[in-house]
């Protein structure tokens, strides 16, 4: 009989590539859940993975569907995407320089930034205010709402467009929508919306130097 190499008291019954040998049950949940090494090559692993993600979708229906529809609305507008894109740019790289930034950070930011939107008027940071990070990303983004520019298809004397109060109002509500939602996935890390955002933005990159536009 195998014994499981782990605990060393129940019986092994599946095979772990991590630890090269068998585990019981127990403990092959407790890595999975509690202690997240699986290697993602592991059978075991995948089942549970693929079990999860679809328990995780069925409880989370309303949210998912809520996302898909302002997803779809934003992905038709080339504006409202630029100003998208150009707000979670800005978040990235904060995460670069702030390494304890999570996604409840981000979410409590956009959060303060919708609520300034509502009230229609810009955030007022007075000369010499110290900012915690978090009032830092804050201003950060409001700063983008206010100063992006979106260059029309057809060149004109004005070429570039402004955003209203409207446009700015819907492109936060997708972002918080799109955050909270990627964040009801827990993970150790708690940045479950940043690392898709940094996913996300890598390719967007990776089109946009290779002259690829941003829809297409």
């Amino acid at each position: 009989m195998n014994i499981c190499v782990r605990c060393h008291q129940r019986k092994g019954k599946r095979r772990c590539p991590l630890y090269q040998g068998w585990l019981c049950s127990l403990c092959c949940g407790q890595i999975r859940e509690k202690e997240n090494r699986c290697p993602t090559t592991c059978s075991f692993f995948q089942k549970h993975h693929l079990y999860q993600e679809k328990r995780f979708l069925e409880k989370h229906a309303d949210q998912l569907n809520r996302l898909q529809l302002v997803e779809e609305q934003l992905a038709q507008n080339d504006k409202l995407t630029w100003l998208a894109y150009s707000i979670e740019k800005e978040i990235a790289q904060e995460a670069q320089k702030n390494p304890h930034l999570r996604d409840q950070d981000i979410i409590e930011a956009l959060s303060r930034v919708q609520e300034t939107l509502r009230k229609g008027g810009r955030q007022i940071i007075l000369p010499g205010e110290s900012l915690s990070p978090l009032d830092s990303l804050t201003d950060k983004i409001n700063h983008i709402l206010n100063t992006c520019r979106h260059q029309r298809d057809i060149v004109v004397p004005e070429s570039y467009e402004h955003y209203s109060l409207e446009e700015k109002n819907q492109v936060i509500d997708t972002l918080l929508t799109r955050a909270k939602f990627l964040s009801l996935r827990t993970n150790l890390s708690g940045k479950e919306y940043l690392n898709n955002l940094l996913q996300r933005l890598a390719a967007i990159d990776k089109k946009l130097s290779s002259g690829v536009l941003l829809h297409k």
